[in-house]
């Protein structure tokens, strides 16, 4: 959970399958994850809403979300 405008760094590890291709719906973010290594995404939070990262792979299981609540 963050705040509208914070700088954003989400950080992600592979532990499992060879590479998962993933996006951030909502902020047009594309990365990989692959296995043994740690991948960052880094962005700025400029919109609130409740928005999902998902394995292109294997959806709907591997997803998660990002919460960026509204400034006050």
């Amino acid at each position: 959970t963050v705040v509208q405008g914070d700088r954003v760094t989400l950080e992600f590890l592979g532990v499992n399958g060879a590479a998962h291709p993933s996006t951030l719906e909502g902020y047009d973010l594309s990365f990989e994850v692959k296995r043994g290594q740690i991948t960052r995404v880094e962005f700025t939070a400029d919109k609130p809403g409740i928005f999902r990262f998902i394995c292109a792979v294997h959806a709907p299981t591997m997803t998660g979300a990002l919460v960026v609540l509204p400034a006050d």
